[in-house]
């Protein structure tokens, strides 16, 4: 009887502690790979001032947290937002854009959203966006990106976030817009000015999903602890 109560506790414990875990966040990374097909760049982000980026090839890639921030889900849509815009902790864990083998980082401090809607027949849409947004009276920076694919027919693009995928633009439409600015309030003038809109061929999405590790190994403890017990008695 004693024995079986000490193990009987022990995977009690067990099953309590699992129990209370928080639920897995699952991290999400997104990637556009495209051309641009319009945009400037004024004051040489990208490699030389005035420059036609229209043509160059570009990648704009995403990590979320989707645990973080205002979420939602249902069967057709789901999302994860946040930033001071909304105002929620962002889900955005960070974002680049690459134009002409130059690499820009756009923090989600203002917005940060990953979104996925199926409507089940006829259209289904993904849309990711990153906006950093500073400005102290001196110095004023905005810097976004943001893509979307919408898929016809809407069987095409899972209505979850948390779903592995690739698709491509045949038969749908990958679209995209970036604006990068950094405005002096002194000089009136603009020390960074580029923007444009970004078409993408491939659109990939990978998802990691991490367990609760010390969750998980105390609950093992417990569980060694109940069987060495158990067979002592």
């Amino acid at each position: 009887m004693k024995k079986l109560l000490v193990t009987t506790l022990a995977l009690t414990l067990v099953a309590g502690f699992l129990a209370c875990a928080p639920a897995s966040a699952a991290i999400v990374h997104v990637t556009y790979a495209g051309t641009v097909a319009s945009g400037y760049d004024t004051t040489g982000i990208f490699g030389s001032a005035n420059t036609d980026l229209t043509g160059e090839s570009f990648v704009s890639h995403y990590t979320f947290d989707t645990s973080v921030g205002y979420t939602s889900s249902n069967p057709t849509e789901s999302t994860a937002a946040g930033g001071t815009f909304f105002p929620y902790a962002t889900p955005l864990l960070g974002a680049t854009l690459t134009i002409h083998g130059q690499t820009v980082s756009v923090p989600g401090d203002y917005i940060g959203q990953i979104y996925g809607y199926n409507d089940g027949s006829s259209l289904s849409v993904i849309s990711h966006a990153a906006e950093h947004v500073f400005d102290d009276g001196i110095t004023k920076i905005d810097y976004s990106v943001t893509n979307g694919m919408y898929g016809y027919p809407g069987v095409g693009l899972p209505a979850s976030i948390d779903t592995s995928f690739t698709a491509t633009s045949a038969g749908n439409i990958i679209t995209g817009k970036f604006g990068l600015y950094v405005y002096d309030y002194v000089a009136q003038s603009y020390s960074t000015y580029t923007e444009g809109n970004l078409t993408a061929a491939t659109v990939s999405v990978s998802v990691d999903t991490p367990e609760p590790a010390s969750i998980a190994v105390l609950g093992a403890g417990l569980l060694g602890l109940g069987l060495v017990r158990r067979r002592r008695a």
